[in-house]
């Protein structure tokens, strides 16, 4: 691909413009009696590691893998093993937990056709574990209940995971059949006394389980498979390759909007954008690669062929809208037609529908194939033009907060792309880096950074926390 994009390219009649030009452009029941506790030992080193202050462990009745894991404040926490997520900072409780999938093998390595995408939102009010029964204990009332009707203690509700305590694992999986069953999303808004009407069912599931030799993770399956709930395709597992940032999963979960005529555009404008970046550093790298010396080959490796690949994540993460909401980008009066992947995969590189983005390629792309340097400073005006244009549009997405996170995690990837840019300047001996081109385009880290602490989950915050959801 990346070699066709420099054929279209050196196939179009361009025009040899200077970078100052360049910048120029940018301007504009029974009882069932409780039973008694019994073969709660830990199935796994896993189950029993002591979590640090900064992690918090997400299971069900497996280890959860590739979940969204946010605090109040909008913090987010990486992934750093099967279940365990880790913050950068201290965290503020409560922590909410939503996506990703159910891994019943519990080693981090989602298996297609096997494992189970998370629909269900938990909640961690006191606790370093997030799990069902900690998402209901986090209102009062709720732990009151778990405590006087299935002997459970503060502590084992606060530190047990279901594969250390079958209570806990039956009581989880009882939740879940009446959440799926409900079409429930966020089994924290179940009244105190919808659930008191499911205390003899899940006795009779704890009885169950406790006297089963299968470990919670089965026995969660097996509810899964009765249930008939999809597992995961071929496809999905290769989305979550990118691990939890990849928006295509988020996307699909976040609730569906009416968008303005201004928002289409808005998707249309910035489709076509991400793909002329990824049009533009693949011809750059395709073109430059064979005239570098083995250090700068290295450079332009980890930089242009590495943002090239990005670009075009970014491209899918606004395809995945365009999809979510059916609508023709290539048809920019109504945009009345239909979404079709096929159209836009034709689309030629180095053809672009809107004016100032044709117009833009047709002179950057000659610039940026003269040197290294010069293809690195192309990168950096473009990714300002990209944030200064989001920036624009994540002003009119009002409550699409899909349309809202998407544009925000463009925002966020020009950010970073702009700095790997700068840095990379400064590598080839550009002192100023960025900072050569223009003062426009000297950034200062503290001005020119990510959207807060935890980037564009503090959008997905908002979302967590309406009640409505």
């Amino acid at each position: 691909m990346m070699k066709n994009n420099f054929l279209c390219f050196k196939r179009r009649r361009v025009m040899q413009l200077s970078l100052g030009a360049i910048v120029y452009l940018f301007n504009g029941c029974n009882k069932v009696e409780k039973p008694v506790q019994k073969n709660n030992t830990p199935q796994s080193d896993d189950a029993t590691r002591k979590v640090q202050s900064d992690e918090i462990i997400v299971e069900r009745g497996s280890l959860m893998t590739n979940c969204i894991v946010i605090d109040s404040v909008g913090r987010t926490a990486i992934e750093r093993n099967g279940g365990i997520y880790k913050f950068k900072k201290q965290f503020v409780h409560p922590i909410y937990v939503f996506s990703g999938v159910i891994n019943f093998a519990s080693n981090g390595h989602i298996a297609e056709g096997i494992d189970v995408k998370n629909t269900l939102m938990l909640v961690a009010s006191h606790s370093r574990v997030a799990t069902i029964v900690t998402t209901l204990a986090s209102q009062d009332d709720k732990r009151v209940w778990l405590k006087d009707n299935f002997t459970l203690t503060d502590n084992q509700i606060d530190k047990e995971i279901s594969r250390q305590n079958k209570t806990i694992a039956a009581i989880s999986d009882e939740v879940v059949k009446y959440c799926i069953q409900n079409n429930i999303t966020k089994p924290a808004n179940i009244a105190l006394e919808k659930l008191q009407t499911l205390t003899d069912d899940i006795l009779a599931r704890i009885a169950l389980y406790v006297s089963s030799e299968k470990d919670s993770a089965a026995l969660e399956k097996e509810l899964l498979e009765k249930l008939k709930i999809p597992t995961v395709t071929k496809e999905e597992v290769n989305y979550y390759k990118y691990g939890s940032t990849n928006p295509k999963i988020i996307i699909e979960q976040l609730p569906k909007y009416t968008l303005t005529a201004k928002q289409k555009y808005a998707l249309a404008f910035m489709w076509n954008e991400e793909r002329l970046a990824g049009d533009a550093y693949g011809a750059f790298y395709t073109s430059l690669y064979p005239k570098l010396n083995d250090k700068e080959k290295i450079l332009a490796d980890r930089v242009l062929n590495t943002i090239h690949h990005a670009e075009r994540l970014h491209e899918e993460a606004v395809e995945a809208l365009i999809k979510k909401y059916d609508i023709d980008i290539l048809d920019l009066e109504d945009y009345d037609g239909n979404y079709s992947k096929q159209e836009l995969q034709d689309m030629e590189p180095g053809v672009y529908p809107i004016k100032k983005l044709q117009a833009l390629w047709d002179n950057v792309a000659p610039i940026g194939t003269k040197s290294l340097t010069d293809a690195f400073k192309i990168g950096a005006i473009t990714e300002v033009g990209d944030v200064e244009d989001l920036d624009r549009y994540i002003q009119i997405a009002d409550k699409a907060i899909d349309f809202r996170y998407v544009m925000e995690f463009l925002r966020d990837g020009s950010i970073l792309h702009y700095w790997v840019f700068d840095k990379a300047l400064k590598e080839l001996g550009i002192q100023d880096g960025a900072c050569s081109i223009s003062s426009r385009y000297c950034k200062k880290e503290g001005e020119f950074a990510l959207n807060g602490d935890g980037g564009t989950h503090k959008t997905l915050l908002t979302w967590v926390k309406d009640e409505r959801w």
